[in-house]
């Protein structure tokens, strides 16, 4: 969850984006995908890839 609060600043916003189905993970809920050790992985490489995206 702290990746996604520091990438979107905001709590409320963090819970959103890991409440909703990302393309980036197959259209997988984000908190659904987590739920094992490679899940994590993918979610936090989403999120990096996400925050690259926004740096450019």
């Amino acid at each position: 969850m702290g990746h996604a609060v520091h990438l979107f600043g905001d709590i409320e916003e963090a819970r959103l984006w890991l409440k909703t189905p990302q393309r980036g993970l197959h259209g997988a809920v984000p908190l659904d995908y987590a739920k094992t050790d490679l899940g994590v992985r993918e979610v936090e490489s989403l999120l990096t890839q996400l925050g690259a995206q926004r740096a450019d």
